[in-house]
């Protein structure tokens, strides 16, 4: 197999696993301190770096892959959850 089809399964499984760690970090981990949102600030930094990545690999390439949607639909899921949990926050204390 193409390792160009590969790679993006590979990230689109790391999000995955990742998504559910965060949701069992969500619902059986210790709710004083907010594990879930630090996990969810870093889980997001690293997917807007994922979008930096498929901009070069998806986007700017020649042939592209279907297979790239998966991982930016993910990314974007995520980064926009996360601006979400910011606006929430800055409201909050207004």
């Amino acid at each position: 197999m193409n390792k160009w089809k590969i790679f993006p399964g590979i990230i689109i499984l790391i999000q995955l696993i990742s998504l559910g760690h965060l949701y069992y970090t969500y619902q059986y981990e210790n709710s004083e301190i907010p594990a879930t949102f630090i996990e969810l600030n870093i889980f997001a930094g690293i997917n807007i770096i994922m979008l930096v990545l498929s901009y070069f690999f998806y986007f700017k390439a020649d042939k592209k892959h279907i297979l790239w949607w998966g991982p930016i639909s993910v990314s974007v899921i995520i980064v926009f959850t996360l601006i979400c949990y910011i606006t929430m926050g800055i409201d909050k204390y207004r």
